[in-house]
């Protein structure tokens, strides 16, 4: 968990310093292309992505979920996974979305289980770094978040 935050942590700090140095480097242009760059720098990285997306196969877990069990287990082997690592996994989802489906718990009781003792402190985390988030722009939350990742 923590190498994958901090993946994202640096990977979203590159994007900054990338479109910081190409808005930099125009900001001198006194014509169009002081704006029309960095837009159609962004208009091709997203038009890469989107064509990419129509070659990333469908999750298993959503195959499963819209019943198509036979794909599900052809995209579980395509992910390198084996039949009872895809077996547990999906005995897993099913178990959290019957927790899910067992009724709606009032607001309290959500409440009392995001501030037990054990859970309490990463619920109040979660809680400043959103705020921060609001109050001091998302750059300088990004600054705090890499601090807390490598506690």
């Amino acid at each position: 968990m923590g190498c994958n935050l901090c993946e994202c942590a640096i990977m979203s700090s590159h994007d900054f310093y990338v479109g910081y140095f190409v808005c930099y480097g125009t900001v001198r242009l006194h014509n169009s292309v002081s704006w029309r760059f960095p837009f159609g720098m962004q208009a091709v990285a997203g038009s890469i992505f989107s064509a990419g997306s129509l070659f990333l196969p469908h999750s298993p877990r959503w195959l499963k979920h819209v019943g198509r069990e036979a794909e599900a287990t052809a995209a579980w082997s395509r992910l390198g996974f084996s039949n009872a690592e895809a077996e547990k996994e999906l005995e897993a989802t099913q178990r959290i979305e019957e927790e899910v489906n067992d009724g709606e718990k009032p607001w309290w009781d959500i409440i009392k289980q995001l501030l037990d003792k054990r859970v309490r402190k990463r619920t109040l985390l979660g809680c400043f770094l959103m705020a921060s988030q609001q109050v001091w722009s998302i750059r300088r939350c990004q600054i705090l978040l890499s601090l807390i990742s490598f506690w």
